[in-house]
């Protein structure tokens, strides 16, 4: 109904900060990455009222999340349980548990796994600030050496990361980059998309 998507639309603008003159191209994100991919809008908008709030936090763009959401949806073809994983996904990688309390010792341990099990090509500390870096971009560092990865140096990045009960939303993620950041592409250009149609 008109009602939910407008409800949905603004849980997801508050979730990224974003003032209403930002809903026309959120509207077309959603729209040319539904036309482009296995991914239909509703389920889109779904994944992306469920993880606004947390993901918009960590410094990944609307854009960068559309791209998760679609990676994810994809392959598992289930919103709800692709938006419960990019959630603890992201609380993971800022130290917290999925009830948002802070976890002592979990941003060392995922760090020293990155860097052991990955031989140092992967870090979540950005270089120029010595803040952490964005859920999208420890992802996106990770899918670069993710295949070259043994099965079980995967396995244990897998649960650290995302936990025990989520690592197959990260494993879809990871093994459909290609889309994400395809999707991320289509999103960021989509000017224009739900007038048109």
């Amino acid at each position: 109904t008109v009602e939910s998507a407008a409800s949905s639309l603004i849980s997801i603008l508050k979730g990224f900060g974003k003032e209403a003159d930002y809903a026309t191209h959120a509207l077309d994100a959603i729209n040319e990455v539904s036309n482009n991919f296995a991914v239909d809008a509703s389920n889109l908008t779904d994944v992306l009222q469920r993880t606004s709030g947390t993901i918009g936090q960590t410094g990944t763009s609307y854009e960068e999340l559309i791209g998760l959401a679609t990676g994810g949806y994809e392959s598992l073809r289930n919103a709800e349980m692709v938006a419960s994983g990019i959630n603890m996904i992201s609380q993971r990688l800022r130290g917290m548990s999925e009830d948002g309390e802070a976890v002592e010792g979990l941003i060392p341990s995922i760090e020293a796994s990155l860097q052991k099990y990955t031989n140092g090509a992967v870090t979540m500390i950005d270089s120029t600030t010595g803040g952490l870096k964005s859920t999208y971009d420890v992802l996106s560092d990770l899918a670069d050496v993710y295949p070259t990865l043994s099965d079980q140096a995967r396995a244990y990045l897998n649960e650290a990361i995302a936990g025990n009960r989520q690592n197959k939303v990260l494993v879809a993620i990871l093994n459909n980059w290609k889309d994400v950041e395809s999707a991320v592409n289509s999103a960021t250009n989509s000017t224009g998309s739900a007038a048109a149609e």
